[in-house]
């Protein structure tokens, strides 16, 4: 009899143990499933960017811009590079605000998020149960906007007060400029690809997409804001205000002095990338404005600021780590 109890006892311990390892098992295996479903796409410096993240902005972009679909699994894939690209740029701005101690207030990022909910004809609350109903994570949202609102701040309060003109170059400006009496000015809309950024990447296919996207409906503020480079003119979705015929190289007035009003200019490749233009409107002055030396003074200082920022972003890059996982990419 004892030596039946010991038995069972011992099969029961066995039951017992086997019961409770397939268990710790099958938990194991399903938070090894859960940990799997996301991971990291990018490092930058302390942080990561995880395809959680990246899916949810792509999502983000397609929904802002009247983008259906993107079905060519290239087109898709160079989205989301060029994704992770802003959104690496966008954690660098928020670190350097952090060291900076530049903060954005609660006061800012709300009317921020109202203006952004005015331009969909919708209020703040609206907005986010739209962005609910395409699966769009609200806080990270506001993270990007958050981002943008820290990098106008670092561009005002520590790029700008660096900038200085000399007269010297106000004089060469005007005197490189044959400023005739019959001026045609063009207010202009920008979109910028760089070409250094995509070293994996064709940046003129990527430029064309967004054309052919543009002229089948998409918006252009919201391309602007997700895709441009252009970094002074991103805020105010691209707009880059009236500019002169002498001020203009003679590419971009040859891509835009046949367009229509509301028209959307070929990529046109200038300097380090390729710009694309949207003609807001036109007008001709019939003698030469009083204002050609402020528009001038404008015009450099516009130049040379966003140069300046592109360089301090850079500068940026370089100091801190950043790890892009590209395999991870091409499995989204």
């Amino acid at each position: 009899m004892l030596l039946k109890n010991k038995i069972w006892h011992s099969i029961s311990f066995l039951i017992i143990v086997t019961f409770v390892s397939l268990a710790s098992g099958q938990c194991l295996a399903q938070s090894n499933t859960t940990l799997s479903n996301n991971f990291v796409i990018a490092k930058v410096g302390n942080s990561v960017i995880t395809n959680y993240q990246l899916l949810d902005r792509f999502r983000l972009v397609l929904h802002s811009a009247r983008i259906k679909s993107i079905k060519s699994s290239i087109e898709k894939d160079n989205f989301l590079r060029q994704l992770v690209d802003r959104m690496i740029d966008e954690e660098i701005i928020r670190q350097e605000a952090q060291n900076l101690k530049i903060a954005v207030s609660n006061e800012e990022l709300e009317l921020a998020v109202e203006n952004a909910a005015l331009q969909q004809k919708l209020n703040p609350h609206q907005l986010k149960i739209n962005l609910s109903q395409h699966n769009i994570s609200f806080d990270r949202y506001l993270r990007q906007i958050e981002s943008d609102l820290l990098w106008s701040k670092i561009i005002t309060q520590i790029i700008k007060p660096r900038l200085n003109i000399a007269d010297a170059e106000l004089r060469e400006y005007l005197e490189q400029r044959n400023i005739s009496a019959d001026i045609r000015k063009f207010h202009l809309a920008q979109i910028f690809i760089s070409d250094s950024n995509y070293l994996q990447q064709d940046p003129l296919l990527i430029a064309n997409k967004i054309v052919a996207e543009l002229r089948t409906g998409a918006d252009f503020k919201n391309m602007a804001k997700q895709f441009s480079q252009a970094s002074l003119f991103v805020e105010d979705g691209g707009d880059m205000g009236w500019v002169s015929q002498s001020d203009m190289d003679q590419k971009i007035y040859s891509a835009v002095v046949k367009l229509r009003k509301g028209g959307y200019s070929d990529p046109v490749m200038i300097g380090d990338g390729y710009h694309i233009f949207k003609l807001i409107d036109s007008s001709v002055e019939p003698f030469i404005s009083e204002d050609d030396a402020k528009i001038a003074q404008i015009t450099i200082s516009t130049k040379k600021l966003q140069a300046m920022a592109k360089g301090y972003l850079s500068d940026l890059r370089r100091r801190i780590f950043v790890e892009i996982q590209n395999d991870k990419i091409s499995l989204l």
